[in-house]
């Protein structure tokens, strides 16, 4: 199997680039780009190919052949063999794609997979590959409108933030402005006031001193009503700058409310798994870490429960994987009913489920896990009258303090799930 990975991590690397370049992506540039990766060519050649320092050998050179008489029968047998092998990539790339996909695309890559597992030849094959390409295409441009629509808000955001910084800018300026005219005022007001106090000590009469006072009374009351009627201008112009900055605070107020509910949105898309409506892979990433962190930090123990479904691809093969989706839906509803509120629910990939389940020891954790595995197995799943019998195997672990990552706890919970599978599945196994 390891040259289906190498060959499933080549495509969707090159996908990615796709994505990342926002090329244009159809059958005749995929193929382009698939030729110019080496890890591509090496499965295609006859003999082995050092990649990297590693010796990859044809997937044909590792398959167990039957000595035939006839070399056409050989012939025919390897292309079989290699057929398989490309149906097998397209279906990694489609399940890769579908945890970002919203609901259409993911019911058309579920239809897709179906089409593409009970396909008998390369013709019926090459006939779904436009298909494929569509549907990929359609996930990545969606992928680039969301990332389009960031940088549009970002753009807007900072258009926004640019304005107000001008009309705050500019209502300081009018500040200072006032401050400055009635500074001014002041100090002519003053000084109308210093010349009349003057002009009575210098004056000899007292009709020399009125003359005076009653002048500059003259002047300083047409400097107040002066005053007045500029003061209420520029209020007037305070008033339209504050109700235009108001605007602009209530119009980037609408625009958080927008993005913070697209974020919202995004963050279900995001972490959510779509089809079975429960935390997602890049989800339970998050968490695990963050309750391996809390448990070193603190103490604060945990313990994880993986839940497999058994015999799930005769599920699929015998109803459809339109049944089998149903049936996952329903075994992520009784799981969820279940655990506690407390406890962390997601799906980790195709038919396997996790959930953490914090401040439980191994013992505590596996009644739950028993609780969950009597529960499914009680239950009959009926898809168009026909019935469903599904049993799950369980594994269960508790954090210990040698774990160093997430991943060695997660090889623990996983042999434990594998051993329940080799007991004889239905069972829960405690480690």
């Amino acid at each position: 199997m390891k040259s289906l990975e190498s060959l499933s991590k080549a495509v969707i690397e090159t996908l990615r680039e796709f994505s990342s370049t926002k090329s244009r992506l159809s059958a005749d540039t995929l193929f382009t780009a698939l030729s110019r990766k080496r890890e591509v060519l090496a499965l295609l050649k006859d003999g082995p190919e050092t990649i990297e320092g590693e010796q990859v050998e044809h997937y044909s050179r590792r398959i167990e052949r039957v000595s035939l008489k006839s070399p056409k029968q050989t012939v025919l047998t390897d292309l079989s063999q290699t057929l398989r092998l490309v149906l097998d990539t397209f279906d990694v790339i489609l399940a890769t794609i579908e945890p970002i996909a919203r609901e259409e695309n993911l019911q058309r890559s579920s239809d897709l997979r179906l089409r593409l597992h009970n396909c008998q030849s390369a013709e019926s094959m090459v006939l779904e590959t436009s298909e494929i390409v569509a549907t990929v295409s359609s996930v990545v441009s969606r992928a680039a409108e969301q990332i389009d629509f960031a940088n549009d808000f970002l753009t807007e955001l900072g258009q926004s933030l640019s304005a107000m910084e001008k009309q705050l800018f500019s209502y300081q300026n009018h500040n200072r402005e006032t401050h400055m005219l009635h500074d001014r005022f002041c100090d002519n007001l003053l000084s109308q006031t210093r010349e009349m106090d003057q002009a009575v000590v210098d004056s000899k009469a007292i009709k020399d001193a009125r003359d005076v006072i009653s002048s500059r009374l003259s002047i300083i009351e047409k400097a107040i009503e002066t005053k007045r009627q500029e003061d209420e201008e520029r209020l007037k112009q305070a008033d339209s700058k504050i109700a235009e900055l108001q605007m602009s605070v209530r119009n980037y107020n609408d625009e958080i409310d927008k993005v913070t509910q697209r974020a919202k949105e995004l963050e279900k898309e995001v972490l959510l798994d779509p089809l079975l409506h429960i935390n997602n892979r890049r989800f339970y990433d998050l968490k695990i870490q963050e309750s391996i962190k809390a448990y070193r930090r603190a103490g604060r123990s945990f313990s994880v429960i993986l839940i497999d479904a058994d015999h799930f691809k005769d599920v699929n093969d015998q109803f459809g994987h339109r049944a089998g989706d149903k049936c996952l839906q329903e075994v992520a509803k009784l799981v969820a009913s279940c655990v506690r509120k407390t406890d962390f629910l997601a799906r980790y990939g195709g038919e396997e489920l996790v959930v953490i389940v914090p401040g439980a020891n191994a013992e505590e954790a596996g009644r739950i896990a028993e609780k969950i595995r009597d529960c499914i197995d009680r239950t009959r799943f009926y898809y168009q009258d026909r019935v469903i019998h599904l049993t799950v195997s369980l594994g269960v672990t508790q954090a210990q303090p040698t774990d160093t990552d997430a991943e060695e706890l997660f090889v623990r919970v996983d042999n434990a799930m594998y051993l329940a599978k080799k007991e004889g599945r239905n069972k829960v196994t405690v480690v």
